[in-house]
């Protein structure tokens, strides 16, 4: 998955890789999107073409090495640093980060190979330049959405400190989460934008927002949270009284800009005349569910499936023991035993029950 991770100078974009395995559209696509202004950047130590950018705006990349660039814009005054650290898995590291099994010995390791990194890198901060990192990283305390794909390992083994990040940055822009929010305790301001738009229905009510940051070189930056409202909204609805409720918040024009997502609770199977209704009052409604008496239950499970593993163990823990807690140790030793039984590929299948 490609990310805009930065910022714009200008309209123009840099662009880091996420997670995604196919770095060979970056580099396809690289003359191309250098022609309009945007920069491609899909491994740790790729390397951005120096030259103009885009003349209309003046934008030019003066200065460019294994991970960082120098860019200068237009009429601005100063020149802006940028130090880029897409993705960095081990694969795309080149090495091993641990050989240990434990995973606060996985965690620390990835932290300080990040840190270790972005340290090196920093070298090539100045004091009369802006300075700004941009990296894809799981940030340790990060709020995830139930839709985001984990890059972490089970206990957070790939996530970073934000102590790692480099402290003489005047702003430090990070991609993965889709929620947009500050990075807490990072020595500098550090921020995930987030998506643009809602990803899927799990992320409905979630303002979206893009972050303006006005920054000269020796001063602190000044950073403003600007909401985005152009696009369409995605919204839930459960209409606990029936078809009743879905006629009368049409009719109310409720959520009339969004994309719906409709839970109806009613005796019988909906017809397709009632079906064919709701779509003629509401033609953005996306998904429409029926609930029956019967089938509330598995509703219910639906739900719980779509918990994490580790939360649906201490559930049935809780269940089976009459409210009592699992310490966090026997949900580590739950968590290890399944993975190891997934890599041995025994084919042998359990269930846990919410």
């Amino acid at each position: 998955m490609w990310e805009v991770e930065i910022v714009s100078i200008c309209l123009n974009a840099y662009v880091l890789s996420g997670y995604s395995p196919m770095l060979g559209v970056q580099a396809a696509a690289y003359p191309l999107a250098h022609h309009h202004g945007i920069i491609l950047l899909g491994l740790p130590n790729s390397c951005a073409m120096q030259g103009e950018l885009n003349g209309e705006r003046g934008i030019k990349v003066l200065k460019a090495g294994p991970g960082w660039l120098e860019v200068a814009a237009g009429e601005c005054q100063h020149t802006c640093v940028i130090l880029t650290l897409p993705y960095p898995s081990e694969s795309r590291l080149g090495e091993l980060l641990s050989d240990s099994l434990d995973e606060n010995a996985q965690r620390e390791s990835y932290s300080r190979k990040v840190g270790t990194i972005f340290a090196k890198l920093s070298n090539n901060f100045r004091d009369d330049t802006v300075n700004i990192a941009v990296s894809h990283l799981f940030i340790r305390g990060g709020k995830e959405s139930e839709s985001e794909r984990q890059i972490q390992l089970v206990g957070g083994a790939c996530s970073v400190d934000p102590n790692a990040l480099p402290d003489k940055a005047h702003y430090v822009a990070l991609g993965h989460l889709h929620r947009p929010q500050q990075v807490n305790q990072s020595p500098v301001p550090a921020y995930y934008s987030g998506s643009p738009i809602a990803y899927s229905f799990s992320e409905a009510g979630q303002t979206k927002a893009v972050f303006l940051v006005d920054a000269v070189p020796n001063r602190e930056a000044e950073i403003n949270e600007i909401h985005l409202s152009s696009g369409r909204p995605l919204v839930r609805w459960s209409a606990k009284n029936g078809l009743k409720d879905v006629y009368k918040w049409c009719e109310e024009g409720r959520d009339s800009n969004a994309w719906i997502d409709l839970e109806v609770y009613t005796p019988a199977v909906l017809n397709q005349g009632e079906i064919q209704k709701i779509r003629e009052l509401r033609p953005r409604v996306v998904n429409i569910r029926p609930v029956l008496p019967q089938t509330s239950e598995i509703a219910g499970e639906r739900i719980k499936a779509e918990l994490p593993i580790d939360q649906l163990f201490r559930r049935f823990y809780e269940r089976k023991t009459g409210g009592h807690k699992p310490d966090d140790a026997l949900v580590k030793l739950f968590m290890e035993l399944l993975i190891s039984s997934d890599e041995r590929g025994s084919g042998e299948g359990g269930t846990v029950e919410g």
